[in-house]
């Protein structure tokens, strides 16, 4: 089997997201090998999950291991944030404590803060607390602030004088938060993860100058809708666009079927 047909150069949200990640076809069976042809695997991954089926979601866990590269890494790590469940995070934690300041390792935190399950936080700042002087690295005080905080309007870290100062300011938050809802709440943006408020954000985001496409990943990755018509060939947002498809899916029968605090991929319910 010819792999490089599969591989891809990243999941771009400001073009076609999901729906331009390749597919398989339709009798399509798993890989012989998954280390052999990895990027097979992603997209096999992919068109079971979004049928419902995730069981094929772990090897790209054991395939992270195995220095394919930054490109896969952040792929499997994308949908794993999106799509895993249980003890594919376990996993992921595990990366991020062995793996610790490798770029893998900031992927790997980047699908646990999307899960966006409250108990995480204290990993996350750990995480930050080890890196926080690294150059050119992604933002894990970003991450955190996303899930705490509507907007992500937590202080940011280089207002802070110390690294000490900081988690201080964040293990308070949390604690806020924790209060409120409980250690086990998946969030969203500082209260329970919905898809209806994500429709209603986006709706709200479009009259805003500035949009972003991370809110269009996690409409998409949860309710299978495509949202290519968020933006256009030049990568330029379209707030008429965007708001008619939240609009949409408010006002249809299938809004109705999704759970305040359950997380979904492709209108699918993830297991605990």
């Amino acid at each position: 089997m010819d792999d490089s047909k599969y591989e891809f150069d990243n999941l771009d949200f400001e073009r076609r997201g999901y729906f331009g990640a390749p597919s398989v076809p339709k009798e399509a069976q798993p890989p012989r090998n998954w280390k052999r042809t990895p990027w097979y695997g992603w997209a096999f991954a992919f068109s079971q999950a979004k049928k419902g089926d995730f069981s094929a979601l772990p090897h790209l866990l054991s395939l992270l291991d195995e220095d394919i590269g930054e490109t896969f890494d952040q792929a499997a790590c994308i949908l794993l944030g999106d799509a895993g469940f249980g003890d594919m995070f376990a996993s992921l934690k595990k990366i991020m404590k062995q793996r610790e300041g490798y770029d893998v390792s900031f992927y790997a935190a980047d699908a646990v803060a999307d899960r966006g399950k409250l108990s995480d936080v204290p990993l996350l700042l750990e995480l930050h607390r080890a890196t926080h002087d690294f150059s050119d690295v992604p933002s894990v005080s970003r991450m955190i602030a996303h899930m705490l905080r509507p907007d992500g309007l937590l202080p940011r870290a280089d207002d802070f004088g110390n690294v000490d100062d900081y988690c201080a300011m964040v293990e308070q938050a949390w604690k806020e938060v924790a209060e409120l809802f409980g250690t086990e709440v998946y969030l969203w943006q500082g209260e329970p993860m919905s898809v209806r408020r994500m429709a209603k954000s986006i709706i709200k985001k479009a009259k805003e100058p500035d949009f972003s496409f991370a809110l269009r990943r996690r409409f998409e990755a949860s309710t299978g809708i495509n949202c290519s018509a968020f933006y256009n060939e030049g990568r330029y947002f379209q707030p008429l666009s965007a708001a008619a498809i939240a609009e949409d899916f408010l006002h249809s029968p299938q809004a109705n079927q999704f759970v305040d605090g359950v997380r979904y991929f492709f209108g699918h319910p993830l297991p605990d």
